[in-house]
């Protein structure tokens, strides 16, 4: 009965020290490699390039075109399956979104000015601001009108 115990362990024992030397070796061997692979980085002379030419094509032969601020297409020009040259016009967006943005902006910037010739006529002590010139070719515009009445120098206290 000692024997076969005695053998059990032997054996068990053996198995630890055959798992722990296949770990060792495959240690070293992924050391190995990533050392190599880093001397060769290192000193590999890569200060060349080949120069080709060639034909690139989409694998599927289809390229997804987005817009980077999306928007509603008004026209689309070309169909699935039509040749495009670089440049040639795809789609047409419309307009309506991107125009009252840029209202929007456009009378930010008015009351800006505005706000500015007033400021500046209130430090200089003068009765009338000057209108900005920016502003001044555009009175027509009844946002630039309204701007105007309303910057009347206010008395400082």
């Amino acid at each position: 009965m000692t024997t076969f115990s005695s053998g059990r362990d032997v054996s068990a024992s053996a198995a630890r020290r055959g798992w722990r030397r296949a770990a060792l070796w495959g240690g070293l061997v992924v050391l190995l490699a990533f050392g190599a692979g880093g001397v060769w980085a290192l000193t590999a002379p890569l200060s060349g390039a080949v120069v080709a030419t060639g034909t690139i094509a989409a694998e599927s032969g289809r390229k997804v075109v987005e817009h980077p601020d999306g928007g509603e297409v008004k026209e689309l020009l070309v169909r699935d399956g039509d040749r495009v040259d670089a440049g040639q016009l795809l789609l047409r967006l419309d307009p309506t979104e991107a125009r009252a943005k840029f209202e929007a902006a456009r009378q930010a910037v008015d009351a800006a000015l505005i706000r500015r010739a007033r400021l500046r006529a209130e430090r200089d002590g003068r009765e009338q601001m000057r209108v900005p010139d920016a502003l001044a070719e555009r009175q027509d515009v009844t946002t630039v009108r309204q701007g105007l009445a309303d910057a009347r120098p206010s008395p400082v206290a």
